[in-house]
């Protein structure tokens, strides 16, 4: 069972749906995001180290999605 959620999870990820997990996350960011503005402080650092996974990974394009939405989060969270 904890196999097939790990064989899941990394095809959602890094596999085949890769661009479908990218989306995933990103509405996760926005609406935490939406709902509190402070959660940016947990989320800068997932999005951060799954950009240098997707490196990892040579999923260039994905990474260079998280990297700037790590930036978008603290632009948000430092506007007011």
């Amino acid at each position: 069972m904890a196999q097939t959620f790990d064989d899941f999870f990394i095809s959602l990820l890094f596999g085949q749906g890769a661009w479908l997990g990218v989306l995933i996350i990103l509405m996760f960011v926005v609406a935490l995001m939406l709902a509190w503005k402070y959660s940016g402080v947990l989320l800068i650092p997932v999005t951060i180290f799954l950009g240098i996974a997707y490196l990892g990974e040579d999923l260039f394009w994905h990474s260079i999605i998280m990297f700037l939405s790590a930036v978008f989060i603290m632009f948000y969270m430092a506007k007011q």
